[in-house]
Formats: structure tokens, C-alpha cells, sequence
């Protein structure tokens, strides 16, 4: 969900149905007119990231596999504030970034370290990022595909 007229920036992940899976929402009102303060409590649930320093403007590539948004402050001519990535489902356990080829490589473990440690994406894939088929997406399914990668571990099938 993308939105501007607050002039704030940010960013929001949300499960409001209670499904497990969350939804970002965008907040991206700095390309003008005076900025707004944020409350000293009472954030919005699920606020993750928030930026009113200085104007700002969201860039978002989107590709067949995933959509990345990008948030930069006019601050030091162009400082990324933040960056957000959503994959595609492709059906593939292990499959973490979403690629097309539904390989499950070196860069799924990189998104899957992204995820764990610092939160850089929320895994819209449930099957493909749960590799273990716990029900969390958490420490064990990176190991499953460190073991899959490196130790010709098994995969388990998403489907």
C-alpha cells in the first residue's frame, strides 16, 4: 500500500487479517511543503521506519520476481533511508529471493540472512521461506538451506 499526503516517510508492516502474512504500507509525503513532527509515543502498530528530517522521494524498481522500494532523503545529496523488498512466489522450497528460475542458490541464503538479521524484507512466500515447514520463518530454515547448499542437504517440497 502506498500513500503520500502525511508529510512523513514511513514504513509499516501489518498483518490486519491475522492470515501470517504482512502487508507494508508506505507513508511517502516528503516531496514538499512543510514537514509534520512524529508523536513522542503511540506510533502506529507495526511502524518500522520513520524519517522527517528532511524531503525525500521513494524510488521502486520493479522487476518479474520482485519489487523493491527504496526511500532517499535529499540529505547529503541522496541518502537512502530505507529499502524494502517483496518477492515473487515461484512454488519452489528454498527459493527465498523469488527468482524465476526456481533455483535455490547462494542469494536465497543472502535473503534469508537479510530477513533474520536485519529485517530487510518480510518473506511474502510462506512455502518457499519456511524451509523447515515449522510454521515460523526463523534460525532453522536458514540452516536447512545452509545444509542444502553446502552439504547437499535435502530440500523439502513446498507443495
Amino acid at each position: 500500500m502506498l500513500s503520500g499526503h502525511d508529510h512523513i516517510y514511513e514504513r509499516v508492516l501489518r498483518d490486519d487479517n491475522g492470515d501470517g502474512l504482512v502487508c507494508p504500507h508506505f507513508v511517502c509525503g516528503v516531496g514538499g511543503r512543510p514537514l509534520h513532527s512524529f508523536p513522542s509515543s503511540g506510533f502506529v502498530a507495526g511502524s518500522q521506519v520513520r524519517y522527517n528530517a528532511d524531503y525525500g522521494a521513494m524510488l521502486v524498481d520493479a522487476t518479474d520476481s520482485r519489487l523493491t522500494f527504496q526511500f532517499y532523503s535529499v540529505a547529503g545529496g541522496g541518502t537512502r533511508i530505507d529499502d524494502y523488498t517483496i518477492c515473487r512466489c515461484v512454488g519452489v522450497t528454498g527459493n527465498v529471493d523469488g527468482d524465476p528460475s526456481e533455483m535455490v542458490d547462494v542469494s536465497d541464503m543472502t535473503a534469508m540472512i537479510g530477513f533474520l538479521f536485519f529485517s530487510q524484507w518480510i518473506p511474502d512466500c510462506r512455502p518457499e521461506t519456511d524451509v523447515d515447514q515449522s510454521g515460523t520463518v526463523d534460525i532453522s530454515d536458514l540452516q536447512m538451506l545452509i545444509d542444502y547448499l553446502f552439504d547437499a542437504g535435502v530440500m523439502p517440497d513446498c507443495s
